[in-house]
């Protein structure tokens, strides 16, 4: 969005009085709205202009939280109108600065720092401390393509609603090959499209239609053995001891002993070890056919909190 500058206090004042204009031409083609929408005409009526620029940065005092913050939001002239609304203008001026540095500024310092930032979550996850999770979810609004592929993860392991969809909608192109990608992210992806209790075969094949040639050719490989066999198998030879570990736990499954399996599992996680910088876990624990089964919702969870590699 275009904000321009911040107005000086002096010259702050309601949209409906600066920019009557704007409420009218929103207000015409659209007929009623309710009174409380978060959107339109009960918005723009109700909210401060900060901005000086051809968009607007507006504080809305019909969103508060407790503790007294008027909630923030950008709106465009043009459709979609209202961005997504922030809880504070702190917040709001935080994800304007980081859109800038996204998209107007590759040679800010600041992506250097949020590298730094990224790293060290990731390493801090990876002893299964969790506290610094939400750095890849702010990382990403810089533009950080690990922090997206990282997030993915963290997302998956913590059971977000069809989180596994978000490994076909990645950058490929900008990532280059990677094996955590080829060999444990991928399955996952295909693993989700293609289960019968909850298809998204258009997801797949979007995938692969805009895929770099490495990439759409695994993807169709993956289809390909999931749809022949009903599932797909994951190969944790890449980490030897954890692989042990986890031959040790198909035993137990099969024998109908799913906590001892799981059991198994945790005890070889210090075993195990990143394909690359990319990879927070061992995902195929997910989407294995037979292993992935029994690790439930609070299972995926002791998987992040359980320090993972030595």
């Amino acid at each position: 969005m275009e904000f321009g500058a911040l107005r000086p206090s002096r010259t702050i004042g309601w949209v409906a009085d600066l920019k009557p204009e704007l409420v009218s031409i929103w207000r015409e083609p659209r007929g009623e709205w309710p009174s409380d929408a978060n959107d339109g005409p009960p918005l723009l009526e109700r909210s401060l202009l900060l901005s000086s620029g051809s968009d607007n940065f507006l504080l809305d005092p019909g969103r508060i939280d407790p503790t007294g913050e008027w909630a923030s939001c950008g709106f465009t002239n043009w459709y979609p109108g209202a961005g997504k609304h922030q809880p504070s203008f702190r917040a709001g001026m935080e994800e304007h600065y980081a859109a800038f540095v996204r998209f107007q500024a590759p040679e800010s310092e600041t992506h250097a720092e949020v590298a730094q930032q990224v790293d060290s979550a990731y390493r801090a996850s990876l002893r299964g401390d969790r506290g610094q999770e939400d750095v890849f979810e702010s990382a990403r609004s810089f533009g950080s393509l690990r922090a997206d592929v990282l997030a993915a993860q963290v997302h998956e392991l913590t059971g977000r609603y069809r989180a596994a969809l978000a490994f076909g909608r990645f950058d490929l192109d900008s990532l280059g090959p990677d094996s955590t990608v080829l060999d444990d992210l991928l399955p996952l992806f295909v693993a989700a499209c293609l289960n019968r209790r909850d298809k998204h075969q258009r997801a797949l094949d979007r995938a692969w239609r805009g895929a770099p040639a490495q990439y759409g050719e695994r993807l169709r490989q993956l289809a390909a053995q999931y749809q022949d066999t009903g599932g797909l198998d994951a190969d944790f030879s890449y980490a030897p001891g954890f692989a042990s570990g986890v031959d040790r736990a198909r035993t137990f499954i099969r024998a109908g002993h799913h906590d001892e399996a799981f059991a198994e599992i945790l005890a070889a996680l210090p075993l195990w070890k990143p394909l690359s910088s990319l990879h927070l876990a061992p995902m195929g624990l997910l989407w294995d056919r037979e292993i992935g089964p029994i690790v439930t919702h609070e299972r995926r969870q002791r998987l992040l909190s359980s320090p993972r590699t030595s």
